[in-house]
């Protein structure tokens, strides 16, 4: 992981570390009476990054690589998951039947659960499934630095410009946002504990009132007496392309 840090990064981070260390010496030799440090605050932080692509470029974008890194693009695509539970994924984790996947995160326990795979993503994960063992990992012969670079190598031959890998949740999650589907369902899917990230990072591709509208209206009607099939309609809007996009910048 060290060898992977830009030496401008590490650099920075160490004369940090010194001054700290520095002024908390100074202030038990009594040289300083009290830590500059400590009246430093920290610069406002920026908005937090959001590039995404349309569902056409992120297929192209799939398209433009090899098995099986072509299927691990759509798995990160297709679903939201992050790059470390995609690596940890067997197939015994994919349900078929359902279009759904236990994504067994590792940081947060907000991170463990059920995800569903977009209509677009299930033909690439689907072709993969069939050829494995149950107990064999998705994508055996792939890591986060050969992902990585499979990636920024299909990014240039599809002429996708500014676009991460870690991009690809982004993408998943404007599109959902975009068709209407509540902030509780986007950070589930997304493994976060609450709504609260997903309103920050999200918030300004809120749905339009005629997205919302459309949302609303989706579904059978209810039968007096009872509740509409809120999780059939929730999941319908998930897989909806929304009309209006900002897509990543193409050459």
């Amino acid at each position: 992981m060290a060898g992977r840090v830009s030496g401008r990064a590490e650099h920075a981070a160490q004369g940090a570390l010194r001054h700290v260390q520095l002024a908390s010496y100074l202030v038990k030799a009594r040289v300083l009476d009290h830590n500059p440090m400590r009246s430093i605050s920290a610069p406002p932080s920026g908005a937090p990054r959001l590039r995404y692509l349309d569902v056409p470029d992120m297929k192209r974008l799939t398209n433009c690589q090899q098995e099986p890194f072509c299927a691990f693009s759509a798995l990160l695509g297709g679903t939201e998951i992050d790059v470390s539970t995609a690596l940890s994924l067997r197939k015994r984790d994919v349900d078929a039947p359902r279009r759904e996947i236990r994504a067994a995160g590792s940081q947060t326990h907000s991170r463990d659960g059920v995800v569903r795979v977009v209509e677009w993503a299930w033909p690439y994960i689907k072709q993969r499934h069939a050829a494995l063992r149950p107990n064999d990992l998705f994508c055996a012969a792939v890591d986060r630095w050969t992902a990585g670079d499979a990636h920024r190598a299909a990014c240039i031959r599809a002429e996708i410009q500014d676009y991460q890998m870690g991009d690809q949740r982004h993408s998943y999650a404007v599109r959902a946002d975009r068709a209407g589907t509540p902030a509780e369902l986007i950070a589930r899917q997304l493994g976060h504990a609450n709504a609260v990230l997903v309103l920050k990072v999200y918030g300004r591709v809120m749905p339009s009132q005629q997205e919302r509208e459309k949302w609303e209206n989706s579904g059978p009607p209810a039968r007096r007496g009872s509740c509409p099939n809120r999780r059939g309609i929730l999941y319908s809007c998930l897989h909806a392309s929304a009309k209006r996009h900002e897509p990543t910048t193409r050459k």
